[in-house]
């Protein structure tokens, strides 16, 4: 069974938390910079971009801590419009690269 879904458009990349045995913590990040220059409509500069916490448990390591998202055009304070990560299509362990 296959698990079809439409992937957000602006959809960037994944975060996950790293520790090590002496308690060292980090983040590991994953952008597509390919999709990050579509949802930009090709600008380069400087990007402002959200990230969203799962509130779903972790059944792998693989899954991500957070989902990176470009803000959507006319999402504003004014406009009430918030980006939620239940919006969001669910991550398969596919879709992680390592």
């Amino acid at each position: 069974m296959t698990n079809e879904f439409k992937k957000d458009p602006n959809d960037i990349g994944c975060i996950w938390t790293k520790a090590n045995e002496r308690g060292t913590t980090w983040l590991s990040i994953k952008l597509d910079l390919d999709q990050l220059l579509v949802c930009t409509g090709g600008a380069t500069g400087e990007v402002n971009l959200v990230a969203f916490g799962f509130t779903r448990k972790k059944t792998s390591d693989r899954q991500p801590d957070y989902q990176v998202l470009y803000p959507k055009k006319g999402a504003s304070r004014e406009t009430g419009e918030r980006l939620t990560a239940a919006k969001a299509p669910p991550l398969l362990d596919d879709d992680i690269p390592f």
